[in-house]
């Protein structure tokens, strides 16, 4: 009885493995057969995908717009008392002032500064929009769009 297991089990095993080697050659050469396929390209299709590809990369150049600092505002800014860094810039026709205050500055003293900023950049930037933002710590304190 113990014989005729073994046997069954040698036989299921060989058995079983011959089919698993089959289907892995059979893979594998479909998948070497669609590699070729893939690398024969005609100079022609060579031709098209540079063109796209320049194409491609002309568009992303163009997306990234400029970013402008108003470097004479952020420094008369950053010269405030209560303010410990910030940026106005403008981008795609949005002025753009960040505050960052103190830890200590009250919540109307922060929004005080940050509307005197709003409208001087309004001032400056009459033909665009003002967004000014400040944050204490980790709170936003200040958000203003003119």
């Amino acid at each position: 009885m113990k014989r005729w297991l073994v046997l069954m089990f040698a036989a299921l095993l060989v058995t079983g493995c011959a089919q698993q080697d089959e289907e892995y050659e059979t893979k594998e050469n479909q998948t070497k057969e669609e590699q070729a396929q893939e690398t024969e390209q005609t100079p022609a299709n060579e031709a098209e995908t540079e063109a796209e590809t320049e194409n491609n990369t002309d568009t992303v150049e163009q997306e990234a717009p400029a970013t402008t600092e108003d470097a004479d505002l952020t420094e008369q800014m950053k010269n405030e008392a209560g303010i410990v860094e910030g940026k106005i810039y403008t981008k795609e026709g949005i002025a753009y002032g960040t505050i960052i205050f103190e830890e200590g500055i009250s919540n109307e003293e922060a929004k005080k500064l940050a509307e005197t900023y709003a409208n001087k950049m309004k001032e400056k930037y009459a033909d665009k929009t003002v967004n000014v933002q400040g944050v204490r710590g980790s709170e936003n304190v200040a958000n203003i769009t003119l």
